[in-house]
């Protein structure tokens, strides 16, 4: 028998996650060299899609006329839960891939995003170029890729966006996965103890 089958360990507390402002966004995309990537950058702040969604986004995925992204599952990609998801386009998201789909280079390659000579961008190397911009423009040192996904949930819920469509919008199973946001409904807060 094993004698630490009783024992309780404390729980750890979790820190709430870093995010960025849209200011702070420009900075970095200012500090940016490459066309592509500030298009990643800037989709991953608008749309919370995680890095391997936006590196393997498919034209097939990109309605223009819904203006939705369908994130998808195949052969070759999965998502973090194995479920697809439908993200909503913004403006600015739109006119990127527009900006994308009109170039006619872009049209020999499935993927939206990709190397140059036609190879599929690597995570690690879109990882290191977010954090390179990130220690140029002086921002905090916790910030990194996935720091645009909190960003994006952060905005919502800065907003008054519930806490169910969030979860939605990221394909969190769980709803206490979305929750780690739950302390940005300051304003939600206050409103609802004023009420009394």
């Amino acid at each position: 028998m094993n004698p630490f089958t009783k024992v309780k360990f404390p729980k750890l507390s979790k820190p709430f996650p870093a995010f960025i402002t849209e200011d702070e966004l420009l900075i970095i995309l200012s500090y940016t060299p490459y066309q592509h990537l500030k298009d990643i950058f800037t989709i991953g702040f608008y749309t919370g899609l995680r890095l391997g969604e936006l590196l393997n986004m498919q034209w097939k995925w990109i309605d223009f006329f819904q203006n939705q992204i369908t994130v998808k599952c195949d052969n070759d990609f999965q998502t973090k839960n194995k479920n697809e998801r439908i993200v909503p386009m913004n403006e600015k998201v739109k006119t990127i891939i527009m900006r994308r789909n009109g170039e006619s280079i872009y049209h020999n390659h499935e993927v939206v995003f990709y190397h140059k000579e036609g190879i599929k961008l690597n995570q690690g190397f879109v990882s290191k170029q977010f954090k390179k911009a990130v220690r140029k423009s002086n921002l905090n040192e916790k910030i990194h890729f996935h720091t645009l996904r909190h960003s994006f949930a952060s905005l919502l819920v800065q907003k008054g966006v519930s806490l169910y469509i969030v979860k939605e919008l990221l394909g969190h199973e769980d709803l206490a996965t979305t929750q780690i946001y739950s302390h940005l409904q300051k304003q939600n807060l206050m409103d609802a103890v004023n009420l009394l």
